[in-house]
């Protein structure tokens, strides 16, 4: 039986490949280790970086992914083989950006489940066309764009002693906009069992509210 780094699907060539838009940049921030992977158009539209190209990351912890195409822009979904069957399942599906503002880059998160056994884990990176959305499946022919595998690497969470020191609270924009989306972040990785968020809002910065659903380490608007 071979083993299941050998069972990964491989998508075949765009039919548009190299034409009109392709991907030149993926990175990743705020893991324990991060990569900044720049390439030029494949003409198979599939490139496998797995073997030298790694993230890693603590159980609970949020990693930020940029997205970077040229030419058209380009909707992406990123896809982490967690239970290592060889297969990337719908559930494991961590990105799934549609790019309606049409952006040449941007970034998106995804926290990693304290469930997640640690170790070394295939990643899918797959960018096609804004307008069809993000990719919905791992495997299949993508319009235009192109499909890159990666390696993240996910660490045991230990449990949290003492108090937690987050730091400053960073934010994508300087001066929010009513309708613009930005993102809120932590200074500091603070990933620990035992460890909980809650974002607050406040009209007065005196009265403060809990933010529903905002119980991650990075909140999105």
């Amino acid at each position: 039986m071979n083993p299941f780094t050998n069972c990964y699907c491989i998508p075949t060539v765009s039919p548009d490949a190299c034409g009109y838009m392709w991907i030149t940049n993926v990175s990743t921030s705020g893991g324990v280790t991060n990569f900044n992977n720049s390439s030029a158009c494949a003409a198979s539209s599939y490139t496998d970086f797995s073997d030298t190209v790694i993230a890693s990351n603590l159980q609970l912890a949020a990693t930020t992914m940029s997205f970077t195409s040229t030419g058209y822009a380009l909707s992406f979904s990123v896809w982490i083989d967690y239970n290592d069957n060889g297969v990337f399942e719908t559930s494991e599906r961590v990105i799934a950006y549609d790019n309606s503002e049409q952006a040449l880059t941007f970034t998106d998160n995804f926290t990693v489940p304290i469930s997640v056994a640690p170790g070394t884990h295939k990643m899918r990176v797959r960018g096609d066309w804004y307008g069809y959305g993000a990719p919905t499946d791992p495997c299949n022919p993508l319009a235009a764009g192109e499909t890159e595998d990666y390696a993240f690497t996910v660490i045991a969470a230990i449990p949290c002693t003492g108090t937690p020191n987050p730091g400053n609270t960073l934010s994508t924009v300087s001066s929010a906009c009513s309708g613009i989306n930005f993102t809120l972040s932590l200074q500091n990785n603070v990933a620990a069992i035992g460890i909980t968020y809650q974002w607050q809002s406040s009209p007065d910065n005196s009265t403060w509210t809990n933010i529903s659903g905002a119980t991650d380490a990075i909140l999105t608007t």
